[in-house]
């Protein structure tokens, strides 16, 4: 290299790295990534059930007139609550399996079935909320979203995952039933965020459950947007949404 002319060697290193680069990219994570693209759709299955069971107590408590997105994002926040108390009476009935978790998914679609054709408003719903809002805190908002669904397919090395986060749910799994474990305390009292992780390593593994996890908190920044927005008005809930979603705690717990 020493003895290479100085107008060629900053060419000879960005070949290098741009050969580096596509080889790498040719692998992973490139086609490792389009190879999970079932897990995201899997997880629209799963918030789509939930809004199903959702939509019961939305539409006999809430008295306030909603617009779509307000009512589906409702009834979706509700419905994971509902899902997770369901989780926690099959793991009394020793239920906990593929069938059983499949059976709550099932149901919470049947129950939106009747609603199936409130797609349209939805889509208008959000397109209303969200073309309106300035670059800015609209570009914040989907770099952390996107960059925290990144996360969710790595494998899980923090600390809480490690000790009991994923560790009792892979102790139901492994039992099909509540199991305590003596030397964790968080094992004396069931979590409704665990009970939703079970749920997505019964259908299909850790990236799974992270996914629905980071779908709870998607469901949380448009809950602070839809809020804001009717209180405060649209820029006031542009900005909220974009700092939470932009809050390192925030996008790590997300994932």
């Amino acid at each position: 290299m020493p003895t290479l002319r100085s107008q060629v060697k900053p060419f000879l290193i960005l070949a290098l790295w741009v050969t580096f680069g596509a080889g790498y990219f040719d692998r992973f994570p490139i086609p490792w990534l389009f190879g999970q693209a079932y897990l995201i759709a899997l997880a629209g299955v799963v918030a789509i059930a939930a809004c199903g069971y959702g939509s019961l107590g939305v539409r006999r408590l809430t008295t306030l007139p909603l617009n779509p997105l307000e009512k589906a994002l409702l009834s979706m926040i509700a419905g994971f609550g509902i899902m997770s108390l369901l989780m926690i009476l099959e793991g009394t009935l020793g239920w906990w399996t593929r069938p059983g978790g499949l059976l709550i998914v099932t149901a919470g679609l049947g129950l939106s079935w009747p609603h199936r054709n409130q797609g349209p408003l939805l889509r208008s719903s959000l397109r209303d909320h969200f073309l309106g809002i300035e670059a800015l805190p609209l570009f914040l908002m989907s770099a952390g979203l996107v960059l925290s669904a990144l996360l969710t397919f790595t494998p899980p090395t923090y600390y809480d995952s490690l000790v009991y986060h994923f560790a009792l749910p892979q102790a139901y799994l492994q039992t099909g039933h509540w199991v305590g474990r003596p030397e964790l305390i968080y094992s004396a009292f069931p979590q409704t965020m665990e009970m939703i992780w079970t749920l997505g390593m019964l259908i299909a593994g850790d990236s799974f459950a992270n996914l629905l996890g980071w779908t709870v908190a998607v469901l949380g920044v448009l809950a602070v947007y839809t809020y804001a927005h009717r209180f405060f008005g649209r820029r006031t809930a542009a900005w909220a949404a974009a700092l939470l979603a932009t809050m390192p705690t925030y996008l790590l717990l997300s994932s």
